[in-house]
């Protein structure tokens, strides 16, 4: 029996339907490679991807350092010019108010300062070394001195004393506005609503007032509310 002519064209059709099906499922405009993972050519394991998250940035400074032992080396100059050139035209009228002035600007004029940087735990540790280190120079100098020939005991006493303090009272003088006179102040803001100030503030300030007037000396405090 031979077979029909349709029945050879319908099984060709057939055939080359599954062909073109087959081929087209392999395709590789069909193959989805988006979601693979790429690896090296050795086959050890994934490539990291250059795409990724970057690392955050370090949050920017909101503090920056200031220094304000100037104001402090003005006062302590302040209490001493007066009082060195006193005692060095032996004006006795004007040494006892220069000294009284040097003393109180050297033992408070550190202090006030730094108070009126709101720094009241500094102001003590100035204090307590303005007050404690002329004292130690001094016993080291009494103690580390020599006889003295052509004056009397008391007065080489007193003279090495008061040497070893000038000493203590410089090297506290800068060790205070060197060292201590250091702090950490914010950054003015950027943004202009930052930066507005705020409803119901007020500005407070302390300044340290130094003087000789008629005779006198003045040491004091002056503050705007």
């Amino acid at each position: 029996m031979k077979p029909s002519f349709g029945a050879i064209a319908l099984l060709s059709s057939s055939l080359l339907t599954l062909t073109e099906w087959a081929r087209a499922d392999v395709s590789p405009a069909t193959i989805d490679t988006g979601s693979a993972t790429p690896y090296t050519s050795g086959g050890h394991g994934p490539v990291a991807s250059s795409d990724g998250p970057k690392p955050p940035e370090p949050p920017a400074p909101t503090t920056q350092a200031h220094w304000y032992g100037w104001q402090i080396f003005l006062i302590d100059a302040a209490g001493a010019v007066p009082f060195a050139v006193a005692a060095a035209a032996k004006s006795s009228s004007a040494e006892v108010p220069t000294g009284v002035l040097w003393i109180n600007a050297y033992l408070f004029g550190g202090p006030i300062v730094h108070i009126a940087h709101h720094r009241p735990g500094v102001a003590g540790l100035s204090f307590a070394l303005r007050l404690g280190l002329p004292i130690l120079g001094g016993m080291v100098a009494l103690g580390a001195g020599g006889s003295s020939s052509g004056d009397s005991l008391a007065d080489a006493v007193f003279s090495r004393f008061g040497q070893g303090m000038l000493v203590g009272q410089a090297a506290a003088a800068l060790i205070d506005a060197g060292i201590f006179a250091h702090e950490e102040t914010p950054i003015a803001a950027t943004d202009p609503a930052a930066a507005r100030p705020r409803e119901h503030t007020r500005a407070f300030s302390v300044m340290p007032v130094v003087g000789v007037a008629k005779g006198r000396s003045v040491l004091g405090l002056r503050g705007t509310f």
